[in-house]
């Protein structure tokens, strides 16, 4: 799997002109809320991006009556793209698959960040929805950080892929 991929795709969401209203939208949120940490902020933002944005915004929607919160348990066990070539799904936070070489001991994994999930409104259902920080390793040193969107279905997480942030960098839980 090329990391130069990862670099591109990044830079092709950020240049969909639509997405200005909904980057003003969360930049507001963040300001209100006092949240200038750097890393809530790429996350925020990244997570308007990959939750696919629209010339048009349709006004709100009042959330359903039956509409649950996604779970910081439902999030650990969620799937995710945008990693790998295929979707992995996290089971208890973790995702380890079979070695990119046989008899090899390094294997593929991803590691959900316990912590420094976020929750916000990112489509305009008025439901909730949630931002991960997710950690691939492919059996080297590197530590590549993503930031990856989960739409909130009826209390389901709906996978709206991720982004690559970085490589080795720290991601500490919002206070």
């Amino acid at each position: 799997m090329s990391k130069t991929l990862h670099r591109i795709r990044p830079a092709a969401i950020l240049l969909r002109a639509a997405c200005g209203a909904l980057i003003d939208r969360i930049l507001e949120k963040l300001m209100n809320r006092r949240l200038l940490v750097i890393m809530g902020l790429a996350a925020l933002l990244a997570m308007l991006l990959l939750a696919g944005c629209q010339p048009v915004m349709a006004p709100p929607v009042a959330p359903s009556q039956d509409a649950g919160a996604l779970t910081v348990d439902a999030l650990r066990n969620a799937t995710y793209s945008g990693i790998y070539d295929d979707p992995v799904t996290l089971t208890d936070g973790r995702y380890e698959d079979e070695p990119f070489v046989a008899g090899d001991a390094a294997r593929p994994t991803v590691t959900y960040e316990d912590g420094a999930e976020r929750f916000a409104d990112l489509d305009g259902d008025g439901v909730e929805d949630a931002v991960v920080f997710l950690v691939e390793n492919s059996g080297g040193t590197g530590n590549f950080v993503y930031v990856a969107a989960q739409l909130n279905r009826d209390g389901q997480p709906l996978d709206a892929g991720a982004v690559w942030i970085e490589d080795r960098i720290q991601v500490s839980p919002f206070q």
